[in-house]
């Protein structure tokens, strides 16, 4: 079964917190990773896997503090499905932080 594509970059900056600028130029400096299908009018459009394998590369460049080098030299190197699972249980438990941030703050509001 093919994955349809249905993310726009703008989508996707905002998943990720990143600016569209960011994913361009990673797309740039990783074409075997970051490839994301281009409609007839060069629109980008991102599947979920694109989406995992940009978190991945977040998770280098951001978290690790890898240079865009050292990432790529990473990436060629090592197997990416461990490098993506971690990628994934990040991007989980940042969403619990905020949303346990957003009940601590609602709590506090009835307690007041």
């Amino acid at each position: 079964m093919m994955e349809k594509f249905h993310n726009s970059i703008k989508d996707v900056a905002k998943i990720l917190g990143e600016n569209e600028s960011t994913l361009r130029f990673w797309e740039e400096q990783f074409p075997d990773v970051i490839a994301p299908h281009r409609n007839e009018t060069g629109h980008r459009s991102y599947t979920e896997k694109d989406i995992d394998d940009l978190r991945a590369l977040r998770l280098l460049l951001r978290d690790v503090g890898m240079t865009t080098e050292g990432a790529q030299k990473h990436l060629k190197g090592n197997k990416r499905s461990s490098l993506m699972r971690r990628a994934k249980a990040i991007d989980k438990l940042e969403r619990v932080k905020s949303e346990l941030k957003a009940l601590e703050k609602a709590l506090n509001s009835v307690g007041n």
